[in-house]
């Protein structure tokens, strides 16, 4: 069964919809519920009373997944194990329904001395190199977890020119040597359709079926030509359209989260949310109908 749910944050709150909006899931950034003092400070996570309130009244309501922002499992300078065990730990506690990552590189070295934030996802030189570095984080965190996790495809601003893989050659690869499942961010896609032309049907064509077990689904915003990833509106018709394909094409999907930023609320509210849901949820059904017609 694949579920409807959303990325949770304060000014969502799931209970405020119902019916056909009403959200099957919630998936939550375990990032927010700690605060990281830095890798020298004893201790070094301290978690929030507030936010826990809040993870276990949405446990309550039902599946919770995790969706993180910390690991930065792409950066050669410096791999932040301290950052998976508190993970584990969270998990271990909780028990999440499925926990997901990004595939970026956040952090990044700071004149050969200790490593920094640098606040967006940095180019990533798709190839053998960042594939063997990749993969070998890919089974550590694995294995820490004792689950198998989803890695996020993410959005390219400028990319690396003449890389020796493809992005989608990059992910074929990955999925081959790891068994790593797919979050499968339909806005990222879109994203990159926009700004640089990328053919997104052949983009999802070139995926391994068995790969995509998650799709997020978003809107973003223009500013001074470029179009952002920035979740400020519900999905915009493309998006829609490349989510009825991703679901025709991937069968394994088992959750569709709609995300939208906190501060960009107050344009969408929470009929714009619920509109977005019942859509999410008629796209699901149409292609469920279709499917089962053909068998």
């Amino acid at each position: 069964m694949t579920t409807v749910g959303i990325l949770y944050n304060g000014t969502m709150e799931p209970d405020t919809l119902s019916g056909a909006a009403r959200p099957d899931h919630v998936v939550v950034i375990p990032e927010r519920f700690w605060s990281d003092a830095g890798r020298t400070s004893r201790p070094r996570y301290t978690y929030m009373p507030g936010p826990r309130r809040v993870l276990e009244r949405l446990l309550a309501r039902g599946p919770v997944a995790a969706h993180g922002l910390g690991l930065s499992i792409a950066s050669a300078c410096f791999f932040d194990r301290a950052h998976l065990r508190e993970l584990q730990s969270f998990d271990r506690e909780v028990g999440f329904s499925w926990i997901s990552e990004h595939l970026a590189a956040f952090r990044v070295d700071h004149n050969g001395g200790s490593d920094h934030h640098a606040g967006v996802p940095t180019p990533l030189p798709w190839g053998p190199e960042l594939l063997d570095l990749v993969s070998e984080r890919v089974d550590e965190v694995q294995e820490t977890l004792g689950r198998t996790i989803m890695l996020e495809n993410g959005v390219e601003f400028t990319p690396i020119h003449d890389p020796e893989m493809s992005e989608v050659e990059f992910w074929q690869h990955l999925h081959s040597r790891t068994g790593v499942e797919m979050l499968l961010d339909l806005h990222n896609l879109y994203v990159n359709e926009v700004n640089l032309g990328v053919n997104s049907e052949t983009w999802l064509e070139s995926l391994p079926r068995s790969a995509v077990k998650e799709i997020h689904v978003a809107g973003g915003n223009w500013v001074n030509g470029t179009y952002f990833d920035s979740h400020a509106t519900r999905s915009p018709s493309r998006v829609l359209t490349l989510l009825r394909l991703a679901l025709e094409r991937f069968p394994d999907v088992h959750a569709i989260t709609f995300e939208l930023h906190e501060s960009y609320f107050g344009q969408v509210g929470i009929n714009g949310v619920a509109s977005e849901i019942v859509a999410l949820r008629q796209v699901l059904s149409e292609v469920e109908k279709e499917r089962g017609a053909c068998l």
